[in-house]
């Protein structure tokens, strides 16, 4: 028999060094929802309009990353009252930055062989985590799709905002720092819509297809200025999970699936209209997102949970990283095959389903063979399990 939601209890919040499935389930879901949106050859209309929102994986990435990044650092604060620096970025150049050499060289090794060339400043750009700056820059080539890893604009992101928050945390405390990310989310939403309203207003044939217009919705897209709220609204729920512990009926069964109903309409139909996504769309999608992943850290139980902890789509979600680096590969050598008529060019038509799954097989790969190693060296310094 169903508890009436008046008489649930208030849920006991996991710690942070607790592994969840479900989390694994949202990366895998945000990376293949990616992967896909990136696709070409799409077999029908409705298919690409159901993945027309796949972009809005970026988001649900920054929302979880800030969500699991501020409950580790307010759990170490709790537990030794600081926060050990070198030992929080040793961590995350361990995860984050072997793996992304890694596809650096997997990525020149290809383009050699289809007769392509990466200039240098590039390379700089990726390793350095300054290639959203220089995609700013050069829109019209971002949009053509040419750069194999353009999707490291937003692990940038990520890390501009990681540079400096452990440092901010420790020294303003949990209740400033709080204030603070109420602001910075604040002003990164009004930085948006005075920049969609005022500065570029779209043209009747949308942004992209007007020169003037480029610059601005690319500042938009890729700047971490504008692109902060998803983070920032993560690390909010990360200091507040522990005070929302206590108010159970937000986080019921019964609320959860609300939150879900919600996000889908968001999802499928918001990310297509530009006026919305780079108003109040994304901060609005980032709380509803932020909201499902704090009910999960909660411990709410229902059969979306479930199905999120489901071992395959967990096990994809390990790899999440290796899925969402490498995912132009697999179609780049595709092309390269049906280019020497290795593979027939009917072969494109199918591509929605063999990328998809040459890139999750790629990214186990590379996961086992790279990942591991330099992970377990992590693990080494530290007992706290992977985040």
């Amino acid at each position: 028999m169903e508890v009436p939601i008046t008489s649930v209890a208030a849920p006991a919040p996991q710690p942070a060094a607790t592994h969840v499935a479900a989390f694994d389930g949202i990366r895998a879901l945000a990376a293949l929802a990616v992967v896909m949106f990136h696709i070409h050859g799409a077999p029908s209309r409705l298919f690409r309009f159901l993945i027309g929102g796949g972009w809005y994986g970026c988001d649900v990435f920054f929302v979880l990353s800030g969500f699991l990044i501020t409950r580790l650092l307010v759990d170490e604060l709790g537990r030794h009252g600081s926060i050990d620096f070198p030992r929080f970025y040793w961590r995350r150049v361990l995860r984050l930055y072997p793996a992304l050499i890694s596809a650096v060289v997997l990525s020149l090794a290809l383009m050699k062989a289809r007769g392509q060339s990466l200039p240098a400043s590039q390379i700089v750009y990726i390793i350095t985590y300054t290639q959203n700056f220089w995609a700013i820059a050069t829109f019209g080539v971002t949009l053509t799709g040419g750069v194999l890893l353009m999707q490291v604009w937003s692990l940038c992101i990520e890390e501009h905002f990681y540079l400096a928050w452990p440092l901010a945390l420790r020294k303003m405390g949990r209740q400033r720092a709080l204030v603070a990310l109420y602001w910075l989310v604040g002003a990164a939403v009004i930085l948006r819509v005075v920049i969609y309203v005022w500065l570029a207003p779209p043209s009747p044939g949308g942004w992209s297809r007007n020169p003037v217009n480029s610059t601005a919705e690319a500042f938009l897209y890729f700047c971490t200025l504008t692109r902060i709220d998803g983070i920032g609204i993560g690390c909010i729920l990360g200091l507040l999970s522990e005070r929302l512990s206590k108010m159970p009926r937000l986080y019921s069964s019964t609320a959860l699936w609300l939150f879900v109903a919600v996000s889908v309409p968001m999802l499928v139909f918001g990310t297509h209209l530009n006026w919305w996504y780079y108003t109040v769309g994304s901060p609005l999608m980032a709380l509803n997102v932020g909201a499902i992943i704090a009910a999960i850290h909660l411990g709410t139980q229902n059969a979306f949970v479930r199905g999120l902890s489901w071992r395959p789509l967990v096990q994809i979600g390990k790899v999440s990283y290796g899925v969402y680096l490498l995912q132009f590969l697999p179609s780049s050598l595709v092309t390269l095959l049906v280019a020497h008529r290795y593979l027939p060019h009917g072969f494109f038509r199918i591509q929605w389903l063999v990328v998809p799954s040459m890139t999750v097989a790629l990214a186990f790969a590379h996961y086992r063979y790279v990942e591991k190693y330099f992970l377990s060296l992590r693990e080494r310094r530290s007992q706290s399990p992977v985040c």
